[in-house]
């Protein structure tokens, strides 16, 4: 796919830089006329970028005839390549990228053709990575990709549980706590809602508004009338009394006549 060519270009570009610092160190050895075999500081050099680049597979330096004059594992050293991706890196003059197989492994050969002062074809520089290095290096993208998803995706649904609690729970927790406290008969109907949004949860706080304003001036009037009433009474039952009061007055002026009438006619 796309990723792969991607990662199969940053590949052949680090092979190639790696082989150009090779191929110039080998270069400035040969024109100063020294055997490369003989050379230790060429050999720590290829060490030392292997060490750095675990995903080195080998470094070789053929010359014309094919024959390996250096290698990173000394057991490689004086062996003559005869297979045909060996035959087109001896034979290479520009820089040459194959499949190679070697003991059963895929890899790709990186070839740089090595010139003397006279710019004399002399040898080649190869340099190998293994094919699965790229399918790794997918996986590896493939893995950190769907980490980061994941990742992305929790923070996400922290983030809504977040603003859930914020814009929806919490508002409806408050209007059911104000329902609670009305139900109980211990409701503040003065106390009213905080509408700070204009979305549904915002209608709702309104609309709950208007009932306690609705309830409230209801539950005034109803008292209003009670107390009026609670004063009529009060008023009729001082009414009354006096009645009976006066009633009394009557009946004993009554009574008071008839006896004086009663008093004459015994007379």
């Amino acid at each position: 796919g796309e990723m792969a060519n991607k990662i199969e270009l940053l590949l052949q570009d680090k092979a190639l830089a790696i082989g150009e610092n090779f191929k110039a160190l080998l270069e400035t050895i040969i024109n100063l006329n020294i055997p490369i075999d003989q050379i230790a500081e060429f050999d720590e050099e290829c060490l030392k970028v292997i060490k750095q680049n675990p995903d080195l597979a080998y470094v070789m330096v053929i010359d014309t005839e094919g024959k390996v004059i250096y290698h990173n594992s000394s057991s490689e050293r004086g062996e003559k390549l005869l297979d045909n991706v060996g035959k087109e890196a001896t034979a290479a003059t520009t820089n040459l990228i194959q499949l190679y197989n070697l003991k059963g492994k895929d890899y790709y050969d990186f070839t740089l053709p090595v010139f003397d002062a006279e710019h004399k074809h002399i040898g080649a520089i190869r340099i190998g990575f293994p094919v699965t290095l790229i399918t790794q290096k997918i996986q590896s993208i493939v893995f950190f990709a769907s980490l980061i998803g994941l990742v992305s995706f929790g923070l996400a649904v922290v983030i809504l549980i977040f603003v859930l609690n914020f814009w929806v729970t919490r508002p409806l927790i408050q209007v059911v706590e104000r329902i609670k406290e009305i139900a109980k008969g211990g409701g503040d109907l003065t106390k009213k809602l905080v509408v700070a949004t204009r979305d549904e949860l915002g209608e709702l706080a309104l609309g709950f508004n208007l009932f306690i304003d609705t309830l409230y001036n209801l539950v005034k009037q109803v008292k209003d009338t009670a107390d009026k009433l609670a004063s009529a009474s009060q008023q009729l039952s001082s009414s009354t009394q006096e009645i009976n009061a006066s009633t009394q007055e009557v009946a004993t002026a009554i009574q008071q006549v008839t006896k004086g009438t009663t008093t004459q006619a015994d007379r």
